[in-house]
């Protein structure tokens, strides 16, 4: 009857030693998730394009908004 006992509450253990596990894992993935889409919203904002009329040669130039790769600034 006592190894009975101890056979049910060592389940018991491993089932919630494996349920906090899959909780750990699953919060790990969910903020990798959400790094990943704040990053790409993030890039997404640097490549928006403004566009520009220059008056006196009438093309239309392009204005990277951003920390990098503005060439009419004459930044790479």
């Amino acid at each position: 009857m006592k190894n009975e006992t101890k056979l049910k509450m060592v389940k018991i253990l491993f089932l919630i030693y494996i349920a906090i596990l899959v909780l750990v894992i699953l919060k790990t993935f969910n903020s990798e998730i959400l790094n990943n889409i704040n990053i790409k919203e993030e890039t997404d904002e640097k490549k928006s394009v403004e566009t520009i009329k220059k008056e006196e040669k009438g093309q239309w130039l392009f204005n990277v908004i951003g920390k990098h790769t503005s060439p009419l600034r004459g930044e790479f």
